[in-house]
């Protein structure tokens, strides 16, 4: 930490943004948008009577203080609340708002002012009004020493520190931040693992004490369907007396619900990270353990190299690139993976599976030929993953706009395919939002039926997103719920279109920041190297500039979609731009609808009217 910098505490907690406006409005909104306001009442009568009546915006951390510590567990639990059951709630578990940043006042930005000169109005803004809980105001140094010992307060849910520089002005998305969390890497063995031996849900972790007891420590998140599918290849029963015979493993915490498990024979070394905000029984909360790189001890006098000699090394680093691959750019994920294939020392079940999952990153990067290769050879072979493969190709022919292909083969893939889902990718570009929103409901009650945790995040933000062009208001209820099923779950992507969904829902607005959004976003995507989320994104500002009329900004973002699809890929997007105008096509269309391209043009134009319409009733 240079003097250049001031640190911040990271709390264990949501981030939001506070609104409290001079008409007595007030507004409590998550990072993505979502309007948390009826939840905590506690926080929105705060602001009403501490918060001066000039226009205030603050930046904050929502969290919720107990028995000594921040419990993520209450405010997870707090999201869904509404009307007497949020007064409760706030009753029971009360929340506080802890406020680092000041970004407008008495009608004044202030996002442009430095952070020192920032920080000091938001001192004088607590001083000057007696700002009291749950308003409370994040301490902040600029002592090293000070900073270093903040960081000891990690068993009461603090997480870190937030480095912010003085002379910065606010940039929305804290790209300017730096953030130091601390979590500490640990070895476990795995003991026993829930759901099917041939592809286990979560592991369940120990350690040896001191008397050579294999003590319990812990449960992994959900695993990867793929990756547990993976790991059940090193795994082997017990044969002896296992150290946890006999005994039970609870849920989580607040449960009495006793888990079904398998017990494994205790010689598979996993690396975990965990997260140092704990629980009071001193395990992580919000993610539990997180599995990293894992080590077959039984395999290790195979080799001392450091390349992909064995089996077992190949499977290790086919693990790894799976479980890197929502933070890498999709490329490190493509050169990874074609070692992994290259080496030809996995049986075909794990050598199919690194070709589907590089099939899905040249999708990414927006290599549709590469991906149809390796998709049709999944499909070909037959295998366990053959049902996903086949909806890969259907993806390929909705994106290369073959609508009726897509639709007539999405009837057959069933649940393994993931048919509802790809039914609501081929409504929401019809403009028939309404159904696409029914297909996703449905993708999401099955995928929450099979115990699927993320594809039934990845459904919700996908119906969030239909009904975000056609109900703010509802976009904003379904927006919260997937915010909800996303926290448990590492899907980079999918995050990004729960954000798209918000812009989509503001569209139109004038005090929305849509163009700062729009812009931190383009930059998180391109740093993930998801090509086609940045397509939707395009798509989301042309509904916006097309429901405030903006000719000029329309026609720029068709020029870009234009650019962006020269390939043929997703060329549709580019023709639904242009029928929320009402423009003609400048080219002629590869696209094949399921009815024909007017009627689409219709539902896309209603669309931009209905907004303009909904805009002009709320004022």
């Amino acid at each position: 930490m240079s003097h250049e910098t001031s640190g911040s505490l990271e709390k264990d907690g949501f981030r939001t943004q506070l609104a409290r406006y001079a008409d007595g409005r007030v507004q409590l909104r998550s990072r993505a948008g979502t309007d948390m306001t009826p939840a905590f009442p506690e926080i929105r009568d705060a602001a009403l009577a501490q918060l001066p009546d000039d226009t205030t915006f603050l930046d904050a951390e929502l969290v919720v203080w107990e028995s000594g510590r921040l419990a993520f567990e209450r405010l997870q639990q707090r999201l869904a609340r509404r009307g007497a059951s949020a007064t409760a709630a706030a009753r029971a578990s009360p929340a506080h708002l802890v406020v680092f940043d000041l970004l407008r006042q008495g009608g004044t930005d202030l996002t442009p002012w430095p952070y020192s000169r920032r920080r000091t109005a938001l001192e004088d803004l607590f001083a000057e009004n007696g700002l009291t809980a749950p308003l409370t105001l994040c301490p902040s140094t600029t002592d090293p020493d000070t900073a270093r010992q903040w960081l000891t307060w990690t068993s009461a849910g603090l997480e870190g520190l937030c480095f912010k520089p003085l002379r910065a002005p606010y940039k929305a998305g804290a790209r300017a931040w730096a953030k130091y969390k601390v979590r500490a890497t640990e070895d476990a063995i795995v003991g026993a693992v829930t759901g099917p031996a041939s592809a286990p849900r979560t592991l369940l972790l120990g350690r040896y004490d001191t008397a050579g007891r294999l003590r319990y420590i812990g449960r992994t998140t959900t695993l990867p369907r793929t990756t547990g599918t993976a790991l059940a290849e090193l795994l082997t029963t017990p044969e002896a007396r296992h150290p946890w015979a006999g005994r039970t493993f609870s849920a989580g915490w607040g449960t009495r619900e006793v888990l079904s498990v398998h017990l494994v024979r205790p010689d598979l070394v996993v690396e975990v990270e965990v997260d140092v905000a704990r629980d009071a029984a001193g395990l992580d909360l919000r993610q539990r353990l997180r599995v990293g790189t894992p080590r077959p001890t039984r395999h290790s006098h195979d080799t001392d190299s450091t390349g992909l000699d064995t089996a077992a090394d190949a499977l290790v680093e086919l693990l790894s690139a799976l479980a890197r691959r929502q933070h890498q750019h999709r490329s490190h994920t493509v050169a990874r993976l074609t070692t992994v294939i290259d080496s030809r020392l996995l049986h075909d079940d794990l050598q199919h599976m690194a070709l589907y999952y590089r099939a899905k990153a040249h999708r990414d990067l927006g290599n549709s030929p590469a991906s149809r290769a390796g998709m049709q050879a999944v499909a070909d072979g037959q295998g366990r993953l053959a049902p996903a493969a086949r909806r890969g190709l259907t993806h390929l022919a909705r994106m290369a706009g073959d609508f009726p292909t897509a639709l007539a083969t999405a009837h057959t893939l069933g649940w393994e395919g993931r048919h509802h889902r790809v039914q609501g990718d081929i409504w929401w570009p019809h403009g028939d939002m309404d159904r696409a929103a029914v297909a996703y409901a449905a993708a999401r009650d099955e995928a929450e039926h099979h115990g699927v945790t993320g594809e039934r995040g990845n459904s919700q933000a996908h119906r969030a997103f239909a009904l975000a062009f056609t109900d703010p208001a509802a976009a904003d209820a379904e927006l919260a719920l997937a915010e909800q099923l996303l926290a448990a779950v590492d899907l980079r992507a999918t995050i990004l279109i729960t954000h798209i969904a918000a812009l989509a829902r503001d569209a139109g607005r004038t005090d929305a920041d849509i163009d700062d959004r729009a812009q931190v976003l383009r930059a998180d995507i391109r740093t993930a190297g998801v090509t086609y989320t940045e397509l939707a994104l395009d798509l989301a500002l042309a509904f916006h500039h097309a429901v405030r009329d903006d000719q000029d900004q329309v026609a720029a973002t068709i020029a870009r979609l234009r650019e962006n699809t020269r390939g043929g890929d997703f060329a549709y997007y580019t023709d639904i731009a242009a029928f929320m105008t009402d423009l003609p096509l400048e080219e002629a269309s590869p696209t094949h609808w399921i009815d024909d391209a007017d009627h689409t043009r219709r539902r896309w134009r209603s669309l931009v009217t209905d907004r303009r319409g909904n805009l002009l009733t709320t004022r």
